[in-house]
Order: structure tokens, then sequence, then C-alpha cells
């Protein structure tokens, strides 16, 4: 059920351009995972990524470029199989599923996921406050720079095809 409850979202998405790969895959098939998929493979790697602090002191994640490879080589296997089956050009089915993961990465996740990549970090350790009180709230369940992201993957995406 979560499957179709994500798809009928991105069928629904007015932004998305209705002769998008992605919402041409999804009216063939509306119970199709493979957006689903590597929507949840994209959000695994910010979730399973090492928070780590930034220049600034805040809290940033670290993302592997070996784990960016290991979801390429998913994305290039999806982009081979589904442009030959539906006679499109692999750069559009690139461009088209990027744009689509992009934007919905973070609904393949669980609700309990997305609360546990929440952090709060008080303000003084030695201070004992109530939870949002005092401190900064972290919402560690975004990539911080999709555009170097997105640079990594396509490169990943280019070597394994």
């Amino acid at each position: 059920m979560m499957i179709k409850k994500f798809n009928e979202l991105i069928l629904n998405d007015q932004t998305i351009d209705k002769d998008s790969v992605v919402v041409t895959m999804l009216k063939e098939d509306i119970e199709d995972s493979l957006i689903f998929q590597l929507s949840r493979e994209v959000y695994r790697l910010v979730y399973n990524a090492e928070v780590q602090k930034d220049p600034n002191g805040g809290l940033g994640i670290f993302i592997d470029q070996l784990y960016i490879d290991d979801v390429a080589i998913h994305f290039q296997e999806v982009i081979s199989a589904r442009s030959a089956t539906l006679n499109i050009d692999e750069s559009k089915m690139t461009n088209d599923l990027i744009d689509v993961v992009k934007k919905y990465y973070r609904n393949a996740a669980t609700e309990e996921e997305l609360k546990n990549r929440m952090v709060q970090v008080k303000a003084d350790d030695k201070q004992s406050v109530a939870f949002g009180k005092i401190g900064t709230i972290y919402d560690l369940n975004n990539i911080p720079d999709w555009d170097e992201f997105e640079k990594l993957l396509r490169k990943g995406i280019k070597s394994f095809s």
C-alpha cells in the first residue's frame, strides 16, 4: 500500500511534466515499485550517513562515494532496462528519474526514520531543560548539497553504463 500511495503522490503532482518518463511508467502500472525503491535507497544513504560536526560547530552528514556508487549502479540498471522497454533515450530517463527522486526521496522514509534523524544539541550540556527550549534542532533527513550529490550520482551512473 505504501508504494501505491507514494506513486499516487507523484502522479498527482502538478509540477511534474506529464510527459515525464516516470509519469509514463506509473500510469502503466501504479503498483510499480522502481521509483519508490530508488527513492528509498537515496533516503537510506542519508539515514545511514555519518554525522559530523561542520566548520561552524553545527552538525552535518557525510556520505561516502562508495555508497553513492552503489546507488548509481541500481539507477543505471533501471535506466538501461526501462529505457529499452519504453523506447526512450537514456539521458531523458536519467534526468526524469533524478528529478523525481530529488523531490520525493524523503517520502520513502518511515515516520520512525524521520524522527530518529532529528537531533537536538543543547546550548550548554550542564543545563537540564525540556526538549526544544534551549539548543538547536538539526534535521539530518536531507542531503545538504543536492547539486554535489547529483553530480557524483550522475558520474557513477555514467561510469557503470
